[in-house]
C-alpha cells in the first residue's frame, strides 16, 4: 500500500519510512518563532524552538508545536514546524485545558515533549495515557528537584511526580538531580546539554557590560544595577522584559535610568539578540538560581566572558575557564568582575572552544533523534 504525505512525496506504509511526529507543548514559545511579536519568554522555550526546528530539518521526522493564542491562524507552518494554536493566557483554567487537549489531539503526534512544571503535566500525562501516546519531560530549573518546588507548592509537587511516573523518558540540562529523579519515578534518565547554532568565530571589538534576563525577583537585576554603580568608568546594558505578572517593572526602569552608566532596553526579537552578546566583553548573570541559562550558551558563542555570581552547573565556568563564578559572595563578584573584564578575550575564546564541542545543535540534534526512534520501536 502506497501513500502521498503532506509534501506530495510518496513513501511505503511500513515501520521502517514512517515519520515518527513529535509534538513540543510550549504555550509561551511563539514570540519565537514570530518576532512581530513583543511578548516575554525563557530559556525553556529557547530549548524547545532550538530542538523543534533543528529536528524539522531531518524528513524522518515530523514536528510541530502546541502554543497559545496570540491572534495568530489556528494553524501556522514556520521553518517547517507546525504550529497549533491553543489556550488564550487570559481565559479560565477550565477552557484553557480544554483548548490544548484539542490542539493536541489536533497534531496527533507519536510522541510529546514538555518542559517545566505545571498543571499542564498533569494534562499532557493524563491526554498521552488515554490515547496511547508517549511523552517526555526536560528538566528546567534546579528548583524542580532540590526541594524548592516540593516546600513551595506540595500539592503541586505530588502532582508532577505522579504524572512523571507515566513519562518515556526524562531529560536534564546537566548531571544535578538526575539520581534523585530515577529514584523518585523510576523512568530513564539522561542529561543532554542545551543546543544552539554556533557561528564561525570572528574577531569584533567589544566594549562593555551585558545583563540579559526577565524582571523576575529571582533574577535579581538589583545586583546588575549596584555592580553598574561600583564601576561608573563603565558602560553596563541591561535587556529585561517584563516577567509574567511583574507589577513592579515601572519602578525598575526607574531604578536603571537613574544609572549613568547604564542603558536600558525592554525588549529584544530572539532572533536579533546575539549582536549584543557579540558586542560586551563580559555577560554578568545574577540569578539566585537557574537551570542551565542559555544566555551563557549565547554568550560562549560570541566570545563574551562570563561573570557569574552564583550560578555555575556542573561547575563548567571553572572546568573550561570560560569565566568566574564568585561562590554567591558579593565582595568577591566586586573583585571578580576587574579579573573578568581585564581578560575577557582570554576567557571568551575558551569559551567559544567550549561552546563548540558541547552545545551545537547539529551535534544535540542527533541524541533526541535516536531516542525519539527508540521510544517509538517499542
Amino acid at each position: 500500500m502506497r501513500f502521498v504525505n503532506k509534501l506530495g512525496g510518496v513513501n511505503s506504509l511500513n515501520k521502517q519510512n514512517k515519520k515518527i511526529n513529535v509534538c513540543f507543548v510550549s504555550p509561551k514559545i511563539y514570540p519565537i518563532f514570530n518576532p512581530k511579536i513583543n511578548h516575554v519568554f525563557g530559556g525553556a522555550e529557547v530549548d524547545l524552538y532550538m530542538l523543534s526546528t533543528e529536528l524539522a530539518k531531518d524528513d524522518l521526522f515530523e514536528v510541530s508545536v502546541v502554543t497559545a493564542d496570540y491572534g495568530q491562524d489556528d494553524i501556522e507552518v514556520i521553518e517547517k514546524v507546525s504550529i497549533y494554536k491553543s489556550l488564550k493566557f487570559s481565559q479560565n483554567s477550565i477552557s484553557g485545558a480544554y483548548k490544548i487537549w484539542q490542539a493536541m489531539k489536533n497534531s496527533d503526534a507519536d510522541i510529546y515533549m514538555v518542559k517545566t512544571p505545571s498543571l499542564g503535566i498533569t494534562l499532557l500525562s493524563l491526554f498521552t495515557k488515554l490515547h496511547s501516546k508517549k511523552w517526555v519531560y526536560r528538566i528546567a530549573h534546579d528548583r524542580e528537584f532540590n526541594g524548592c518546588y516540593a516546600a513551595t507548592n506540595p500539592l503541586m509537587y505530588k502532582l508532577f511526580l505522579l504524572s512523571l511516573k507515566n513519562a518515556s523518558w526524562i531529560l536534564s540540562q546537566k548531571q544535578n538531580y538526575l539520581s534523585v529523579v530515577s529514584r523518585k519515578v523510576n523512568v530513564k534518565t539522561s542529561a543532554i546539554a542545551n543546543g544552539h547554532r554556533i557561528p564561525h568565530c570572528v574577531s569584533i571589538k567589544k566594549d562593555g557590560v551585558l545583563w540579559v534576563g526577565r524582571s523576575s525577583e529571582v533574577k535579581r537585576p538589583d545586583k546588575y544595577f549596584k555592580l553598574a554603580q561600583r564601576y561608573p568608568e563603565t558602560s553596563f546594558t541591561m535587556i529585561c522584559s517584563r516577567a509574567f505578572g511583574d507589577n513592579n517593572y515601572d519602578q525598575l526602569k526607574q531604578q536603571a535610568n537613574q544609572i549613568s552608566n547604564m542603558q536600558f532596553i525592554e525588549y529584544v526579537p530572539f532572533h536579533e539578540i546575539d549582536k549584543y552578546f557579540i558586542q560586551a566583553k563580559v555577560f554578568v548573570n545574577t540569578s539566585d538560581a537557574e537551570g542551565f541559562p542559555n544566555t551563557f550558551i549565547q554568550s560562549t558563542k560570541c566570545q563574551t566572558a562570563i561573570l557569574s555570581l552564583g550560578v555555575n552547573p556542573d561547575q563548567f565556568l571553572d572546568n573550561y575557564n570560560c569565566g568566574i563564578c564568585s561562590g554567591g559572595q558579593w565582595d568577591q563578584f566586586v573583585k571578580d568582575f576587574k579579573t573578568v573584564y581585564n581578560n575577557y578575550e582570554d576567557y571568551g575564546q575558551q569559551g567559544y572552544d567550549y561552546v563548540l564541542k558541547t552545545h551545537d545543535i547539529k551535534k544535540i540534534i542527533e541524541h533526541y533523534k535516536s531516542q525519539f526512534k527508540t521510544i517509538v520501536a517499542r
